[in-house]
């Protein structure tokens, strides 16, 4: 098994082949097979099988672009959708985004029962009167948050296991990073200290607090630019000196587009998370062209820092993604 069929086993990611192209369907009396359309979804092309103990039920995470359904006969909302059995029994589904414009979509669905079952199929629906009512209290019921945390995010690293390597499916290197009249050390792993155990990642660096001086850390999350609409937050442990911005952005040549949130950080080790309505307006400065232009086009992860000495950080996650959308 390759390392990213690993680690989409171990750690709960999902992926989307539609099965066969799309097809008319009768629904009740008062529709015709050409007000109602579906796609149908083998259970096979979803990585359910995550967890390493068994579990009688677990969520699949479609993901709908363009090559998989043709949004223009979709309302506006995606409030049409339904999800469904092939029997026509609905399943429990929620809506994580919709943008018809840029024919991009992601819906969860819950699969319990014998659409667990190795040749199952399960059916995705629109233009039909009966619709599905999103409820994500029914897709998530009897998950533990422990589960849902696996099923639904990203640990980009930890650096328990002593390598600069992070620990997505490319296995992307942290690196140090500095502009212009800023300087940045050689990486370290080290004990964390400061009351917390375990290692963290650690960088020494000069950049005066003036507008424009950075250093910092970065990893590339995907050796393209990628969508990371479905991002609920950034989440990591954090200590140093200095202001901190938590950015996503796409080096290319000297310059590097990017959506960032700044703050304050001290000597404490302090947990932060930052969602994306946490990103600073666009406003040109040091490329910051805002999320909603970022977002469709990501492939670093980067930690700067202006002013102060340190930077530490630990258990970086990404809450929200699976590691599908990092391919």
């Amino acid at each position: 098994m390759n390392r990213l069929r690993a680690s989409l086993v171990a750690c709960g990611a999902s992926c989307l082949v539609l099965a066969c192209s799309e097809q008319p369907v009768a629904g009740n009396s008062s529709e015709t097979e050409n007000t109602a359309s579906a796609r149908e979804i083998s259970v096979d092309s979803l990585y359910y099988g995550w967890l390493p103990y068994p579990f009688h039920a677990t969520v699949a995470t479609l993901r709908l672009d363009s090559s998989t359904l043709d949004f223009s006969k979709v309302d506006s909302a995606g409030s049409e959708l339904t999800v469904e059995s092939l029997e026509g029994r609905q399943l429990p589904f929620e809506r994580i985004f919709w943008d018809r414009a840029a024919s991009r979509g992601r819906l969860r669905v819950r699969l319990q029962g014998s659409l667990l079952q190795h040749g199952a199929r399960f059916r995705l629906r629109w233009g039909s009167t009966v619709r599905g009512v999103p409820d994500s209290a029914s897709v998530w019921d009897s998950i533990s948050s422990f589960q849902r945390m696996l099923m639904t995010s990203v640990l980009v690293d930890d650096f328990e296991h002593g390598s600069l390597k992070s620990l997505l499916p490319d296995t992307a290197t942290w690196k140090a990073v500095a502009g212009a009249g800023a300087t940045a050390s050689p990486l370290k792993l080290a004990d964390a200290g400061r009351g917390r155990d375990g290692i963290a990642l650690m960088l020494t660096y000069t950049a005066e607090a003036v507008s424009g001086k950075y250093a910092g850390i970065n990893v590339k999350l995907s050796p393209r630019p990628i969508s990371l609409r479905a991002l609920d937050s950034i989440e990591l442990m954090v200590r140093g000196t200095g202001r901190l911005s938590v950015t996503l952005d796409r080096p290319e040549g000297n310059t590097a587009p990017k959506t960032w949130a700044r703050m304050n950080i001290d000597t404490t080790w302090k947990r932060i998370r930052v969602r994306p309505q946490d990103f600073d307006p666009a406003d040109g400065v040091g490329g910051n062209i805002g999320w909603t232009r970022m977002r469709d086009s990501i492939t670093h992860l980067t930690f700067l820092m202006e002013g102060g000495k340190e930077l530490w950080i630990d258990d970086v996650r990404l809450h929200g993604i699976v590691l599908d959308d990092l391919r």
